[in-house]
């Protein structure tokens, strides 16, 4: 092999370690803006939970070239929903709702009558990222989320949305030594 043929395989090798190290990075910093993101929506969510549905269902994908690389769960609420999401018109009551006192409530919007997690990871798995470079994407697994938002006028993620860029741009610090 020539001297030239090795010196162009050699730096190939540089500039591919080099990319897996950035991806890395970038991957794990956008693992940890994920978790506290998470951590966020309990400072600013403002409803009362029915079912648990929706606070359960707080999720986070980390995507790399338009591919979910990472789902990161919430870790706030650890007890499972009391049932299975409330379908539009269904009225339910529930003696020990997921928070506060027995009440009852009626669906006010079509759902997918499954838990809240499950809707979250499906969505993370199939949504459309763009084809090149990394994205963040929050959700919860409840139709409803929106409804709460509009017209209840409840937070649900709209203020951890709001504080958003602060918290991501806090999880890139700089680069470990060994990677430069």
């Amino acid at each position: 092999m020539s001297s030239r043929a090795q010196n162009s395989r050699v730096l190939q090798k540089g500039f591919d370690d080099f990319s897996k190290a950035i991806n890395k990075y970038v991957i794990d910093s956008l693992t940890d803006a994920a978790e506290e993101l998470l951590v966020a929506v309990v400072r600013h969510r403002t409803f009362t939970g029915f079912t648990g549905n929706t606070q359960t269902s707080y999720a986070c994908g980390v995507y790399v070239n338009g591919s979910c690389q990472n789902i990161i769960l919430q870790q706030n609420w650890m007890e499972s929903p009391r049932r299975l999401k409330i379908q539009y018109g269904e009225l339910v009551f529930l003696n020990n709702p997921y928070e506060g006192e027995a009440r009852a409530t009626r669906g006010s919007v079509d759902t997918s009558q499954e838990y809240g997690q499950d809707t979250s990871v499906r969505f993370l798995l199939e949504h459309k990222c763009p084809k090149d470079g990394w994205g963040l994407v929050m959700t919860t697994g409840t139709e409803y989320s929106e409804f709460l938002e509009t017209i209840n006028g409840f937070d649900v993620l709209t203020g951890t949305a709001e504080e958003s860029y602060a918290i991501i741009s806090k999880s890139f610090k700089p680069m470990p030594a060994e990677w430069q």
